[in-house]
């Protein structure tokens, strides 16, 4: 997993990095800031997804959680743990965020390791449902989370991924049946990966953060509107 650090007590910082790194070692990529600005800058630069957000509630030029909820914006599939000296503030979380936990300082190490070795678990998991492309250019196995959509045209089928872009001939249909839940057909020609909803549901059009805008047909409305409040509320998280 890639895991991002923010926490700006430097001195607490240089704890976490040299226990995580030495339980740890190359089977995580971690990456520790103890700014806004860092934090940001890591979140533009970095050319893959984070998957793990290890957060502090309280930074001196910030707010972890406002900066949080910019993250998971930019990865959707991004789980946060928030990391807090101030009891008073955890209730602030859940309003406008839904962490995957938080811990408490002074820290116990254990406790943030379960919580990433049970992240890693899932994530794990979720790298087994992948989509295995074969044609006279490309094989290749794309796990269905890095998927932003697949969009039909004519006898070829587009895979639309962060990175790249992919050709397959095969239908849209038989797709429909073997992704996971958290795409939606919204329309004939488009499958969309629900993680990758920017703004919701407007005019009858789902905006992606890639900031494409994927028609819904009449059809298909009130199935697409269903499948985007259920995963909404958290349905398909777990």
């Amino acid at each position: 997993m890639n895991i991002l650090v923010c926490d700006d007590d430097k001195e607490f910082l240089d704890f976490l990095s040299e226990e995580l790194i030495k339980k740890y070692g190359n089977a995580h990529e971690f990456v520790f800031v103890k700014s806004k600005d860092e934090f940001l800058n890591r979140l533009n630069n970095y050319k893959k997804f984070f998957d793990v957000l290890i957060m502090d509630i309280c930074l001196n030029d910030s707010n972890g959680i406002d900066l949080a909820c910019f993250a998971q914006n930019k990865f959707p599939l991004l789980q946060t743990i928030f990391i807090t000296g101030y009891g008073d503030k955890v209730e602030d979380i859940f309003i406008k965020i839904r962490p995957y936990a938080y811990v408490s300082k002074p820290i116990n190490f254990n406790l943030l390791c379960l919580h990433i070795d049970r992240l890693d678990s899932k994530f794990t998991e979720k790298n087994k449902e992948s989509l295995l492309i074969v044609n006279k250019n490309t094989t290749a196995k794309i796990p269905f989370k890095d998927i932003i959509l697949f969009e039909s045209q004519k006898r070829k089928l587009q895979i639309y991924t962060i990175d790249n872009t992919y050709y397959i001939y095969k239908k849209i249909n038989d797709l429909e049946n073997i992704t996971p839940n958290f795409f939606v057909r919204c329309h004939q020609s488009f499958l969309v990966n629900l993680y990758y909803v920017k703004g919701g549901i407007i005019n009858n059009k789902i905006e992606l953060i890639t900031g494409q805008k994927i028609p819904i047909s009449r059809s298909k409305i009130i199935e697409t509107q269903k499948a985007y409040f259920e995963f909404r509320g958290g349905k398909l998280l777990e």
